[in-house]
């Protein structure tokens, strides 16, 4: 189960390659089918999306080879880390919520974008809402994008600060919501900087899971 493939002559090696192909392929499948599943299905749409990028994540690592605990490195939780990780998301929430409250004044309709995915939310009740928006994002999303595409892109791009613009731009990217791209950026580069400055997957899914519960 450690090493999954390691068959170099069949299966490209991890790297930005293989991270910009799984992205490439998760953006079609998620514009082309998930998106119809949220429009149809609502919540249970979303909750299929989830689970489709832990398959996307695991069935990429597989075919080219990534050690599952490289990918998803967990170790003890430390309390300065943990509070640390707190700190750093009200810092990046109040840095978000001014940048989008700029970009809302220039561009007013992104405003109503807000409302509705606060409908679509509020069309579940409040506990299992808030298992699919904040549990399953910080578990599911992390995995394909903490998880498999920025540890591939770890393997051959040293520069942590590349790193962390790279992966911000595709996280933001990878939102699919022109009003809401900065924001998201801006958070998937604290995330990639988070992962690699504590190389565990805890806080990373932490600060996930508090910025959307909140």
């Amino acid at each position: 189960m450690n090493e999954w493939n390691e068959n170099e002559q069949k299966f490209p090696k991890p790297g930005p390659v293989a991270a910009i192909v799984v992205m490439l392929l998760e953006l079609g499948i998620s514009f082309y089918v998930l998106s119809a599943a949220q429009y149809y299905l609502g919540m249970w749409g979303m909750v299929i999306t989830e689970l489709a990028f832990v398959v996307i994540s695991l069935g990429a690592a597989w075919v080219v080879g990534l050690n599952i605990k490289e990918m998803l490195p967990f170790k003890r939780i430390q309390v300065n880390e943990f509070f640390g990780t707190i700190v750093i998301w009200a810092g990046a929430l109040l840095l978000v919520l001014i940048v989008n409250l700029i970009f809302f004044y220039f561009f007013p309709e992104g405003l109503e974008v807000n409302v509705n995915i606060n409908a679509f939310i509020n069309s579940w009740p409040v506990i299992p809402a808030l298992f699919v928006v904040a549990v399953m994002p910080a578990v599911c999303e992390e995995m394909l994008h903490r998880g498999f595409i920025q540890r591939c892109f770890m393997k051959k791009i040293k520069s942590k600060m590349l790193i962390c613009i790279i992966m911000g731009l595709l996280f933001g990217l990878f939102h699919m919501d022109f009003y809401r791209f900065i924001g998201t950026a801006i958070l998937g580069g604290i995330l990639s900087y988070i992962l690699i400055t504590t190389d565990n997957f805890f806080y990373n899914m932490l600060f996930h899971f508090v910025n959307n519960f909140f």
